[in-house]
């Protein structure tokens, strides 16, 4: 197996989602500003997000291992190490084991909590690829699960506490893309269901109508967090609540992309590719600096 199908099947491209392993430390960067003593804690972090990257590249061999004869039909996974015949089964899933056993070693180094969760994330990503994925609006469910569970784990790593809004936007979020994806693959007609058994069981117009749905609840989310009493407090004013208006042009611009472009199949060439979003995401983040000066 050559180097570059090795990295190839562990899909690094696909880790910047292991991002949010580091939220928990941003906020309580921000929170906490020169009180918080943030390198024991920006180690940790590091860590713990390489663990994450190590997870989803020990489950990316393990499901390309498993779904070879599928993705030989799809258009784009075809072009996968396994699918093309570039890496054997067996090489595949001795990557995988390979990446998860340093995975977890490294997961213990970091602490017992953080730990579990990783080994909780690995068992929720295995059932899944079991045949759990098989099941309609419940795969959908365990995908987003999987991204509040890399803030959480990040911050046990870290050391420090996250609220339930932040987890239930994100999960919200989430979910939102998860359901652009499969209402994307759709798209694919009769081949939908070969590369994708779930999606046999998906109509267009239910996934149509999730997404709206998912679209409104992590903006519903946000907009409460955002003026909920205790943030208003903790970020001295309303000021803070006006952080909601790009996030609402952002999702409303995602769901567009989605349903009118048909461009949720590859939500990573998304967030950074179309300028319209990125400019959204730049005035929230912009919002933000302005509210925690």
């Amino acid at each position: 197996m050559k180097v570059t199908d090795a990295i190839e099947l562990l899909r690094p491209g696909q880790w910047i989602k292991n991002l949010l392993v580091g939220a928990g430390f941003a906020f309580a960067l921000a929170d906490r500003g020169q009180e918080f003593d943030w390198r024991p804690s920006l180690a940790s972090s590091l860590a713990a997000t390489a663990v994450f990257c190590l997870l989803s590249g020990s489950v990316y061999a393990f499901n390309d291992a498993r779904d070879a004869a599928a993705d030989r039909v799809h258009p784009e996974k075809r072009r996968r190490p396994v699918a093309s015949g570039r890496v054997s089964v067996r090489e595949a899933l001795g990557l995988g084991a390979a990446s998860f056993a340093i995975a977890f070693a490294l997961a213990c180094a970091v602490g017992g909590g953080f730990a579990l969760c990783a080994a909780a994330y690995a068992a929720m990503q295995l059932l899944y690829n079991l045949g759990l994925k098989r099941v309609p609006w419940l795969e959908i469910a365990i995908l987003a699960a999987g991204f509040p569970l890399r803030v959480k784990a990040g911050a046990v790593a870290a050391g420090v506490p996250v609220t339930p809004w932040i987890l239930a936007c994100t999960m919200s979020a989430a979910a939102l893309v998860a359901a652009g994806k499969r209402f994307a693959e759709m798209d694919l007609g009769a081949d939908a269901p070969r590369h994708r058994a779930v999606l046999s069981r998906y109509t267009l117009p239910g996934l149509r109508f999730a997404v709206n749905a998912l679209a409104a609840a992590t903006f519903a989310v946000y907009a409460a967090w955002s003026a909920n009493p205790a943030t208003i407090a903790k970020f001295g004013g309303h000021v803070f609540t006006y952080t909601a208006f790009p996030v609402a042009a952002g999702i409303a611009r995602y769901a567009w992309l989605v349903l009118r472009c048909g461009e949720g199949g590859r939500p990573e060439r998304v967030f950074s590719r179309d300028l319209r979003l990125l400019a959204w995401i730049a005035v929230w983040a912009a919002a933000w600096v302005l509210v925690l000066r």
